[in-house]
């Protein structure tokens, strides 16, 4: 998508401003430019605006669900990259994401390590 800068672009999905400073913080730091949304309905207009490389997504939000937000963003992109970082840890709901498209899933709380591993393989 933008391969000819090489910078690869993430946009953080999650309604905890704690969560995604954190997240643009790591991220950052491993030279992604990021981009924030705070609910699913900024996501989905950001994502159509902006085409990244990269969703992190949380999928218990206010407004249009993470499940939602990964059906739509799916239908708009097939090929979108979404890695879903969640506190959720009901197996059926994983397993659900995984079948979806969700290329991988980080528990919160998540070591840095993890979280890189999981962006990395992704967007491989």
């Amino acid at each position: 998508m933008n391969e000819s800068s090489g910078v690869k672009r993430i946009l953080i999905i999650d309604d905890a401003s704690t969560t995604r400073v954190l997240l643009q913080k790591l991220l950052s730091k491993q030279g992604y430019l990021c981009t924030e949304a705070k609910n699913g309905e900024e996501a989905v207009k950001l994502y159509y605006a902006q085409r990244p490389d990269l969703v992190t997504l949380d999928i218990h939000m206010d407004q249009l669900s993470g499940m939602s937000v990964v059906q739509v963003l799916l239908k708009l992109d097939p090929t979108a990259r979404i890695v879903v970082v969640t506190s959720e840890t009901e197996k059926r709901i994983l397993d659900e994401l995984l079948r979806m498209g969700v290329k991988d899933v980080v528990n919160k709380p998540f070591e840095s390590e993890r979280l890189y591993e999981a962006i990395e393989h992704a967007l491989g």
